[in-house]
């Protein structure tokens, strides 16, 4: 955790500031101590990550959703940043949001002083931010893949890693001049009431970008819910193992380009 951060961060329970406590550094870094607020709320600082979770808060499917992210990053540590899977998700990225290209996206940041990735996971999109802009970008995860995140990134200068719940953020509202969160708000509680809970803390002018996932063709949702009937019932190392196994016979499906036509306006691929 970089000093600087303490100036931004506020107490997710009371709003009050933060004064550091017992902390230990290391290259310039706050790597463990604890955080106490006005109202003596206290959050540790562990790894170089301030802590930020009230656990007493959290309800049962914000605890699933946690541990199932936490185990899902940590099988694949270095998706988004080696070079096959970086270079396969910027350009899904600068697609999918319209920026068609880097510099697009780049001219874009310059403008932005203060930046949220809300769900970062690994960090991917916040590194992508920190390195095409001079504003502070704000990484925050709810799940363990933060501090793979900080092995990846934490060492940026504008780069700030906290793990927190997206639906209880500890900063000031009208902060952010951008805020992203890819692929993420479907996994809260209520969607639609988070997306709203983020653009609260947009500054007048703000812009926030997201993604949620689609309600896809009536064979695709009805293959996904029977699927998933079954695979959340497995325990995570036999679910890894059943989607490895899905995956290879979807991609043998798929490279056969076969076409069958169904009763009605449907084809199936």
């Amino acid at each position: 955790m970089k000093k600087k951060l303490l100036k931004y961060l506020i107490c997710p329970s009371c709003k009050s500031g933060f004064k550091i406590k017992s902390s230990q550094e290391k290259n310039g870094e706050i790597i463990s101590g604890n955080l106490i607020c006005a109202n003596w709320h206290r959050f540790q600082i562990s790894l170089g990550i301030p802590r930020l979770l009230d656990k007493k808060r959290i309800t049962a499917l914000q605890k699933k959703t946690q541990d199932t992210f936490s185990i899902k990053w940590q099988k694949i540590p270095a998706f988004g940043f080696e070079d096959k899977t970086r270079n396969f998700h910027l350009k899904w990225y600068l697609q999918r949001y319209g920026w068609k290209k880097l510099k697009n996206l780049t001219n874009f940041l310059s403008t932005r002083k203060f930046i949220l990735d809300a769900g970062t996971g690994l960090g991917r999109d916040t590194k992508l931010y920190a390195e095409n802009t001079q504003g502070q970008v704000f990484g925050l995860d709810i799940s363990k893949s933060i501090d793979i995140a900080y092995q990846h990134i934490g060492h940026l200068p504008n780069v700030h890693l906290i793990q927190a719940d997206l639906t209880r953020l500890p900063f000031r509202t009208n902060f952010f001049d951008f805020i992203s969160s890819d692929q993420v708000l479907h996994h809260t509680p209520d969607t639609k009431k988070s997306f709203f809970y983020l653009a609260g803390f947009l500054s007048k002018g703000g812009q926030i970008a997201f993604y949620v996932y689609k309600k896809k063709g009536p064979i695709r949702e009805f293959c996904d819910d029977y699927l998933r009937k079954y695979t959340t019932e497995l325990s995570p190392v036999k679910c890894y193992e059943f989607s490895k196994t899905i995956t290879k016979f979807g991609k043998s499906l798929s490279d056969l380009k076969n076409e069958y036509p169904c009763p009605g306006r449907y084809t199936i691929y």
